[in-house]
């Protein structure tokens, strides 16, 4: 995929060339965390990942999958456990939710 980018200029006039294309509109509508398992997916198992993307179940699927995480990571918080703690348990469930290895 080619790289594409263009140019902005932000509110204080500092101009900053921003990436563009599919790839990066994709990752706009996912959370930090999807954006972890996006690329995770096409790193580990890339004819999936290409399969996904074209059947347009890519991120639906990561979607799904990251909800279930920040709902459980929710609930830890409510019992009162730590975020760092709450994260490393619901790795390891996240990844697995994903069909990747960690």
């Amino acid at each position: 995929m080619k790289d594409q980018f263009k140019q902005v200029q932000s509110i204080t006039g500092t101009r900053y060339f921003l990436a563009t294309g599919e790839e990066m509109e994709e990752r706009f509508e996912l959370s930090w965390k999807g954006r972890m398992i996006y690329d995770l997916l096409k790193e580990q198992q890339p004819e999936r990942f290409t399969e996904m993307q074209r059947d347009k179940t890519l991120l639906p699927f990561l979607q799904k999958i990251t909800h279930q995480w920040f709902l459980n990571i929710k609930e830890h918080a409510q019992n009162q456990v730590a975020r760092d703690v709450a994260e490393e348990l619901e790795w390891q469930n996240l990844v697995e939710a994903a069909g990747l290895l960690a």
